[in-house]
């Protein structure tokens, strides 16, 4: 029997978990930054000898430059929360030792093939409410999200469990289609000034009754009735948990119920891109009402990224986003949401080999969380491993069937056409579906779909994305290149995007401007080499001598990828050969 390579670190009074970025003081967590954190690791890792700055450098920052100060910040930091220089040695001019004796562990990984895998349904009004309406979906959502702190559980994403919502639940089909053999359905009603919700936990597809929950409380304390229903639920699903999985389940707890409800609220009205701003304001008023609670900073972070993409205040929601999700990590070091959608929001930012390696790392301790492996398959295309990124979605789909992925685009810059076609043909609407017909040589086809698309998609952004290649396909040079121009000025912080612009002038002509777009998307963080040694709307540019300066630059990059990549433990968790 094997087991997975240490990642458990014992000195003092301490645990460093460095497969969940986890600090803990006496079994509880201690905030530290991610960044922080990662510097910790390595001198853990190295306890006992000298770790020079050159070192924290290429291992912590191989793409930046980093000066010494940013350094001793971090070690100021962690000093601060060891009460001195107990750990910590300065070799003075040259780097640091951890001086404290460090036992190192081990721990196996969870069993993903007798996990129960959980749908947790929409629940249902007895009786019209329109003041409760939010908690159909907001309250098995937060039911959702604090069983998926359960190793021992696989728990289907929300968004794919409304997929299923109805009076009487199809489980044959809901089993078959989203591979689940666990169904949770709920109710909800109001009885005088109270609130009552039920559940029940049924064995899918036969809808066997393998245990039932309930609990009432004021309407004024939404937690209260959630925290009852989550007991009871996890007690009937899974053995007791441990002291680690425990705290995961119970660990956020609002200290303002004004502020959860505004919390709950917000979180339904995020799946729809026409709320965002509404949720954005909910989120804002829960974080001021209880600035304690880290899933609503988490969850504030995740929808400033998420408009940042669509919106033209782009670079200020990035801003916001980042302060956002780190708090929310200070005040939970163990957050999964938050570790997840800080990796993609650094991906955004051209820190996608930092994104690639954290997301491998605590994938190495919670190998059941298809989330975590979608954000695997964002990192690992942005750091140009292609194999490895489709390697993720088809570990992820494993877990979830139904979950949502990036893969279309590792699928066409890998040059697999067929695949990405049948993929685009999930999408929900976009531009790339149309990207993926024009290179297959359906153009009429992708003018149409974009068409279509215009007329629908709800920000400005996204039509002008489908306007540029739509004009483009249709030969209307000149408005291709002011739509270009326009997603130019609105999206300094996506290099990936900024990579389909280069392609899209590359294609119109504009052969100096295609590779000076080609380059920023590069040095942004995209590291493209793999997609522009075939994609044939690059042959214009093949020839200049930039072109090939950005391609030489690109794979000194990946080879940095892999080496990072593979120092993660990379090939432990998606297979070996992938790079």
């Amino acid at each position: 029997m094997t087991t997975s390579p240490i990642f458990l670190y014992d000195f003092g009074v301490y645990r460093l978990n460095v497969a969940e970025a986890l600090l803990l003081r006496g079994g509880k967590p201690v905030a530290l930054s991610p960044k922080t954190f990662e510097v910790l690791t390595v001198l853990v890792r190295r306890a006992g000898t000298l770790v020079d700055r050159d070192t924290l450098m290429k291992e912590l920052w191989p793409d930046s430059f980093v000066e010494d100060a940013n350094i001793a910040r971090h070690i100021w930091t962690l000093r601060q929360v060891f009460g001195g220089e107990e750990y910590i040695a300065t070799i003075p001019k040259r780097g640091y030792r951890f001086t404290a004796p460090v036992t190192p562990l081990a721990e196996p990984p969870a069993d993903r093939a007798t996990a129960p895998r959980v749908m947790v349904l929409p629940f249902r009004l007895l009786a019209p409410d329109a003041d409760l309406e939010f908690l159909t979906d907001s309250l098995p959502e937060a039911i959702a999200s604090s069983l998926s702190g359960i190793d021992a559980a696989l728990i289907r994403s929300s968004l794919v469990a409304a997929r299923f919502a109805a009076a009487q639940p199809d489980l044959a089909r809901i089993a078959a289609e989203a591979g689940v053999n666990r169904v949770i359905t709920g109710t909800i009603l109001r009885s005088g000034d109270r609130v009552r919700a039920t559940a029940q936990l049924l064995e899918a597809p036969a809808g066997t009754l393998l245990g039932t929950a309930s609990a009432d409380g004021a309407p004024g304390d939404l937690f209260h009735l959630q925290d009852q229903l989550v007991a009871q639920i996890v007690g009937a699903l899974v053995p007791p948990l441990g002291a680690r999985e425990q705290h995961a389940v119970t660990g956020d707890v609002p200290a303002n119920a004004r502020g959860y409800e505004a919390y709950l609220r917000a979180n339904q009205l995020a799946q729809r891109p026409p709320d965002h701003q509404r949720a954005l304001a909910l989120y804002q008023a829960s974080v001021a009402a209880d600035p304690g609670f880290a899933p609503a900073w988490a969850r504030l972070g995740r929808l400033y990224r998420v408009m940042s993409k669509y919106q033209e205040d782009g670079s200020e929601s990035h801003r916001l986003a980042e302060n956002a999700l780190e708090r929310a990590l200070v005040l939970n070091p163990e957050l999964p949401l938050a570790h997840t959608q800080y990796a993609l929001l650094e991906v955004d930012l051209g820190r996608g080999i930092d994104a690639m390696a954290r997301l491998i790392v605590r994938a190495r301790a919670h190998r059941n969380d298809a989330d975590l492996l979608a954000g695997l398959v964002h990192a690992c295309r942005f750091a140009g491993l292609l194999n490895a990124s489709i390697a993720a979605h088809r570990r992820a789909v494993e877990l979830d069937p139904l979950i949502a992925t990036s893969v279309l685009q590792s699928y066409w810059m890998s040059g697999d056409i067929p695949l990405a076609l049948a993929e685009s043909s999930k999408l929900s609407g976009g531009s790339l579906r149309a990207m993926v017909l024009a290179l297959a040589g359906r153009d009429a086809e992708a003018i149409a779909y974009l068409r279509e698309q215009e007329a629908k998609l709800p920000y400005a952004r996204m039509r002008q994305l489908c306007l540029a290649l739509r004009s483009l396909l249709e030969g209307d040079r000149a408005t291709s290149i002011a739509a270009i121009d326009n997603l130019l000025l609105t999206t300094p912080s996506d290099p990936e995007a900024r990579y389909f612009f280069a392609r899209y002038l590359a294609r119109l002509g504009e052969v100096d401007r295609a590779n000076d777009v080609l380059a920023s998307a590069v040095f942004g963080g995209f590291i493209a080499n793999r997609v522009m040694a075939w994609d044939p709307w690059l042959d214009s540019l093949r020839t200049t001598p930039s072109f090939q300066a950005v391609q030489a630059q690109a794979k000194a990059r990946y080879a940095v990828a892999v080496r990072s990549f593979r120092e993660a433990g990379g090939e432990e968790i998606l297979g070996a050969g992938l790079v």
